[in-house]
């Protein structure tokens, strides 16, 4: 598991967010990355999956900060539903949204009760 250690609060979408994103990216090599919509109306999600996305395209390529070879992700998928981070009012956020995909996360949802056993908001 890695940990970046930030603030459940207001985040920049900046430089070292993305790049330490990247090198988990470099070092792990995922096939797929599942992050939060990035409009989502929490801010915290919101900056988390725009830096996500940005750290993404910039493992694919080469970067001299950094000693790992380039990965390219081969599927972003997002969590959450689009609608309800978008919406304006509740007549939209009650139409229906239906996924064509299903991931299987089982064989990792114990490292994801671990993470969110660190956050201490």
């Amino acid at each position: 598991m890695r940990l970046l250690v930030y603030e459940d609060d207001a985040l920049p979408v900046d430089d070292k967010l993305v790049f330490q994103i990247d090198e988990i990216i470099r070092d792990v090599k995922p096939d797929i990355v599942i992050t939060h919509h990035p409009q989502d109306t929490v801010d915290v999600h919101n900056v988390f999956a725009r830096a996500t996305l940005k750290a993404c395209q910039s493992a694919a390529g080469i970067r001299r900060a950094t000693r790992l070879g380039p990965h390219k992700v081969a599927q972003i998928f997002f969590m959450g539903i689009p609608v309800g981070c978008t919406t304006d009012n509740v007549i939209n956020a009650l139409t229906p949204v239906f996924y064509n995909a299903c991931i299987n996360v089982t064989d990792v949802i114990d490292k994801k009760f671990a993470a969110l056993d660190k956050l201490a908001s």
